[in-house]
């Protein structure tokens, strides 16, 4: 059987144990730098976005999955980032120029500007193929 393009691969335990150790480590220093907004969350707008985010998309994640209204792949879960993170790295970005370099929430937002936009650039990549697949009525879709 010839195998799925990455995109349109499944999602599920198999393949979230699965991941190269290496990634562990990248997933475990993105959630961190999105779980660190907490100690700003008060002050800043730009944090209780990049929460607001964090938590729709893994809201979303699991209506799709647990309501059975979607089969897990990898590109449908990219295209949830796509949609919860883009605004919340928008809002953060935009507020750079005004955040010091040299306080604790102007070096979190610089972090987490870097870490975001890498991670959107393979969620964009995937939610992107995602949607070529779809409008073309790939066959895992019937």
């Amino acid at each position: 059987m010839e195998e799925l393009p990455h995109a349109l691969q499944l999602w599920n335990n198999e393949a979230r144990t699965s991941l190269p150790p290496l990634l562990y480590v990248w997933l475990a220093f993105m959630i961190s730098t999105y779980l660190a907004s907490l100690f700003f969350v008060r002050r800043e707008s730009g944090a209780r976005w990049v929460i607001a985010g964090l938590l729709a998309s893994h809201a979303l994640v699991a209506v799709l999955e647990l309501g059975g209204l979607a089969t897990m792949r990898k590109g449908l879960v990219s295209l949830t980032h796509v949609l919860a993170w883009t605004p919340a790295l928008v809002v953060v970005a935009r507020g750079l120029a005004k955040n010091s370099v040299q306080s604790w929430y102007g070096v979190w937002c610089r972090t987490l500007v870097a870490v975001m936009t890498i991670a959107l650039i393979f969620a964009y990549r995937d939610a992107g193929a995602y949607l070529y697949y779809w409008a073309r009525g790939h066959p895992v879709f019937s």
